[in-house]
């Protein structure tokens, strides 16, 4: 009787340590997937001006990019506590428009030739020590003005900074003059905040969500002044945690093989109302 005990245990012991072997074997030459959640960039433009609205920007639980327009009163305070809190920070550039009305001293405009644009950029990035790339503010007009755009993309090469495309006009060639001059660019496939109507913001949330489930990645632009925008997408972004990653743009321009030209996944009818 203690013989068949000590028989069954030794079998026991020897099944368990082939179980064990054939575990780890399988480990080594199949080791486990690890599931990669698509990336999402937002984007929040028009920061650096005083307001109230930075409480709801500094709760976000999750990064995203805030864009500061240079020379604004508080743009190196939010530039500052943007980083604290593991933002990235990026230049939002003052670019002519196509509607609007603008004051030309304080843009980059479809007037200027090329030293003109450099010494703007430069005074513009000079506001903002250490940022990586930029976005353009408006912009309309020169995202379909060639010569312009080739000054923009040789000093931004020259910096070895980046390009972010915020699709203010439907045929903007922004995408394809960076790629020219090999300038990492990508496009904003999505306004968020064209409406303060919190069913809108979310189901624009929602639709760079899907295509970041279908692609790997997506960028949406929303705006810091907008209360509404903020609410929205820190509810968004508690209960899509699991499903997706926020993270700054940098980290889908750097590590995605993005499609530097693309186009915007902007509707036609909301195209038609941009141009600014």
């Amino acid at each position: 009787m203690i013989k068949s005990k000590k028989y069954l245990r030794a079998i026991l012991y020897y099944c368990l340590l082939a179980v064990l072997s054939i575990t780890l074997i399988a480990n080594l030459v199949w080791p486990a997937q690890k599931t990669v959640k698509p990336k999402i960039a937002i984007i929040l433009d028009d920061a650096g001006s005083p307001g109230k609205y930075y409480k709801e920007l500094y709760s976000l639980p999750s990064k995203v990019t805030v864009a500061i327009i240079p020379g604004t009163t508080w743009a190196k305070k939010v530039a500052e506590e943007s980083r604290k809190r593991g933002y990235e920070v990026i230049g939002h550039i003052p670019m002519e428009p196509i509607k609007e009305k603008a004051n030309k001293a304080s843009i980059i405009h479809t007037g200027l030739d090329e030293t003109q644009i450099n010494k703007r950029l430069d005074n513009f990035i000079k506001m903002l020590p250490g940022i990586d790339g930029i976005n353009n503010h408006m912009g309309s007009k020169v995202s379909i003005h060639r010569p312009t755009l080739e000054a923009i993309m040789k000093d931004l090469k020259r910096r070895k900074m980046f390009m972010i495309d915020s699709a203010t006009h439907w045929r903007s060639i922004i995408p394809r003059v960076a790629k020219e001059y090999n300038v990492p660019c990508l496009i904003n496939n999505q306004f968020l905040d064209g409406t303060q109507d919190e069913k809108i913001i979310e189901k624009n949330i929602l639709k760079i969500m899907k295509l970041a489930k279908k692609r790997g990645y997506a960028v949406g632009i929303g705006h810091v002044p907008r209360a509404t925008t903020l609410k929205v997408l820190k509810k968004i972004m508690l209960e899509y945690k699991d499903q997706v990653d926020f993270v700054g743009v940098s980290e889908i321009i750097y590590k995605e093989k993005t499609e530097e030209v693309q186009s915007s996944t902007l509707d036609v009818k909301e195209k038609n109302k941009l141009d600014m």
